[in-house]
């Protein structure tokens, strides 16, 4: 079991979903790698570029104007959640 680079919690991942793209954290929603098989930080890229309500939400609403064709990666993680004693 690994601990996230970036808040610290433990959660396993399965080897199938280890691939170049980058991964979120279950519980702090930062992105992280895995190199080596280990959990690596990687750095937050934020836009400058400012987004249209359409531009962020055109996936929710089919019926829009623009089709466009998107490809969604998704990341099925599964984690295990322990209390602290």
């Amino acid at each position: 079991m690994e601990s996230c680079p970036n808040c610290g919690n433990e959660f396993q991942i399965f080897k199938s979903l280890v691939n170049n793209d980058l991964l979120l954290c279950p519980y702090c929603s930062q992105p992280f790698s895995v190199e080596e098989g280990k959990f690596v930080k990687e750095p937050v890229k934020f836009s400058k570029q400012a987004t249209t309500f359409e531009q962020a939400f055109s996936d929710f609403f089919p019926g829009s104007k623009k089709e466009k064709v998107s490809s969604t990666t998704v990341v099925d993680v599964e984690a295990e959640i322990r209390d602290a004693e």
